[in-house]
């Protein structure tokens, strides 16, 4: 895939994700919640037209495996946890998207820093 590939599909994710928060469709909670990714993806995405191609594809690994999981593990999360277990689809769609966030920009700036020292 291609940055302006990456770079639709976050927009159209986020244009999704934006519409059912502005709309509080209800209904679609479960769905909402699977998208919380997109809006953070939407960002990094514009932060990819700025980085190396090597960097890009490293980072698009990545993406290849978290966007799914984190999708698939919020979604299979009950809606309310028990009073013990805090473990939820908000919960989970937070820290999954934090963890996103975090773990991206660490791939991004460590390569970056690898490959400027190197020179290529």
């Amino acid at each position: 895939m291609t940055k302006k590939i990456i770079f639709l599909i976050a927009v159209l994710g986020s244009a999704v994700f934006l519409f059912i928060w502005l709309s509080r469709m209800i209904d679609y909670r479960p769905f909402f919640l699977t998208l919380t990714i997109f809006p953070i993806l939407f960002l990094l995405s514009i932060i990819s037209f700025f980085i190396r191609e090597q960097v890009f594809k490293l980072w698009l690994k990545f993406v290849y495996v978290w966007v799914p999981l984190s999708m698939i593990l919020v979604f299979i999360m009950p809606d309310y946890g028990s009073p013990f277990m805090r473990i939820n689809k908000p919960n989970t769609s937070l820290a999954m998207s934090g963890l996103f966030l975090i773990i991206s920009l660490v791939i991004i700036i460590s390569k970056s820093i690898k490959l400027k020292k190197t020179g290529e």
